[in-house]
Order: C-alpha cells, then sequence, then structure tokens
C-alpha cells in the first residue's frame, strides 16, 4: 500500500515537471485563429482564417473559397482561437483528475468500527479513483467554461481607412500567411 503511494507520487512529479531531455531547441507552434469580420453596412458577418491583410482589404477562407473584404466596409474585427474549449476541457479534467487522486490516497481507509450495524469500507485505492473521476468531471466542465470565454482580440476599424492602416500589423499577427 505505501510503495503504491510513493510510485504514485513519483510518476505525478514526473508527469508535472517536464523536463526537456534531448535539450533540443522546441519548434515554434502555430497558433490557428479564426477571424469574425463584422461589416459597417447591415452588420454582416464573416467568419474563416485570415489569409492576407493587403492596405485596402482582408482575405478570409470561408466555405465558398477566399473571401476579399474591404477595409473601409469593416466595422471590427474578432479573433477567436481555434480549439480553446478542447483544451480548456482537458487541462480542466486532468487536473481535476490528479487533485482527486492525491485527496482519495491521503485520506486513506476507512475502517468500521466495531459493532456497528451499517458501515461501509472504503480503501484508498477506491476513494482516489472516484473522487479522480468526480473532480475530472468538474475541472472538465470549468475548462470549457474558461476556454469558452478565454480573451478574444478584438481591433474596431468603423470603415475608416486610416484606423485600418495604422492596426494592419496587429492584425497581419492573425493571418495565416505573414
Amino acid at each position: 500500500m505505501n510503495a503504491l503511494r510513493h510510485q504514485l507520487l513519483l510518476a505525478t512529479c514526473l508527469l508535472t515537471f517536464h523536463v526537456d531531455v534531448m535539450g533540443q531547441a522546441r519548434v515554434q507552434k502555430i497558433k490557428v485563429y479564426d477571424a469574425v469580420i463584422t461589416t459597417v453596412f447591415q452588420g454582416q458577418n464573416y467568419k474563416g482564417p485570415l489569409l492576407e491583410v493587403k492596405d485596402a482589404s482582408l482575405t478570409i477562407s470561408s466555405k465558398g473559397g477566399p473571401v476579399s473584404i474591404p477595409s473601409k466596409s469593416i466595422k471590427y474585427i474578432k479573433f477567436k482561437r481555434k480549439g480553446a474549449a478542447g483544451r480548456g476541457a482537458l487541462a480542466g479534467g486532468l487536473t481535476g483528475f490528479g487533485l482527486g487522486l492525491i485527496i482519495g490516497f491521503a485520506s486513506g481507509d476507512e475502517e468500521c468500527p466495531q459493532g456497528s450495524w451499517f458501515c461501509t469500507e472504503i480503501t484508498a485505492e477506491e476513494k482516489a479513483l472516484g473522487g479522480g473521476i468526480f473532480l475530472g468531471a468538474v475541472g472538465s466542465v470549468a475548462g470549457v467554461i474558461v476556454g469558452a470565454l478565454s480573451h478574444t482580440p478584438k481591433i474596431t476599424i468603423n470603415g475608416d481607412q486610416s484606423i485600418f492602416l495604422a492596426k494592419k500589423e496587429d492584425i497581419r499577427k492573425y493571418a495565416r500567411s505573414r
């Protein structure tokens, strides 16, 4: 029993503290964003990955193919990172599961007192598994909420070409081809 706790603690530490064993430089991970462009006229929305930023227009990839939107018709642009809710659910679920395991093992076994007429004996392993599943589910739900509500950058243009040109480099950060 004690050996199992030590092994679990060792595994938790190894998984928590990531060590770059190979000593190689990390590859820069490309973050993929969807642009949601709202127009000045009729408030029409366009959604899709931002492909290109020119001096007088933006090009996004939509379901029907590339769409070029003139800068004078753009009210504002929001950028949403793809998969944020899923990553939040994964991180929250794993954190909750690990916390449930630790709490379950730390609370130890329950033994029934002599002469009790109703009692359930629960081992630390059963508590750890139950706590891990319960807190993992709670953590997943919390992670989905946090991931979905995470910060989405918004750039307001209001159809003004000079504002568009001033914010062009900020917008270009979210384009697939920079």
